[in-house]
């Protein structure tokens, strides 16, 4: 019952949940390289 609309609701939002993937991915990549400059 739950998991049809979580379904539904997913696949609406795959193209913002892609993004946001990206986004973090990008995010944390900035992140490591601040902690790296700090480092050295």
């Amino acid at each position: 019952m739950g998991g049809a609309l979580v379904f539904v609701y997913f696949t609406k939002s795959s193209y913002l949940t892609l993004n946001l993937k990206i986004f973090v991915v990008y995010l944390s990549q900035i992140v490591l390289r601040m902690k790296s400059i700090q480092d050295s």
